[in-house]
C-alpha cells in the first residue's frame, strides 16, 4: 500500500497533465494512482472516504501550491482514524 508521501509524489508527477486537463477539480490519489476528478472538495472528500476508508489518499485541487505539513502534523493526521 501507498503511503502518503507515495501518493503526493504521483500526483506531483502528474501535476503538468492534470494542470492541463482538470485545472482548479480537485482529485483524489490513491495507491499513486488517480482515482478520480471532482468538482468540489466534498465530493472528493465523499468518494475517497467511501472507496478507501481511512486512506492514505491524496485530495488535492489541481493548479493549488503544496501544501507544507509539519512532522508532528502528519502524525496527527496519520493516526486519527486509529
Amino acid at each position: 500500500m501507498a503511503t502518503l508521501e507515495d501518493n503526493v509524489a504521483a500526483y506531483a508527477e502528474m501535476r503538468e497533465d492534470l494542470e492541463s486537463q482538470h485545472m482548479d477539480r480537485w482529485v483524489v490519489i490513491h495507491d499513486e494512482k488517480l482515482v478520480g476528478v471532482f468538482a468540489d472538495f466534498q465530493e472528493a472528500a465523499n468518494h475517497a472516504v467511501a472507496n478507501h476508508g481511512a486512506g492514505p489518499y491524496h485530495i488535492k485541487r489541481v493548479g493549488e501550491p503544496p501544501l507544507e505539513i509539519a512532522p508532528s502534523m502528519k502524525f496527527v493526521l496519520t493516526h486519527a482514524a486509529d
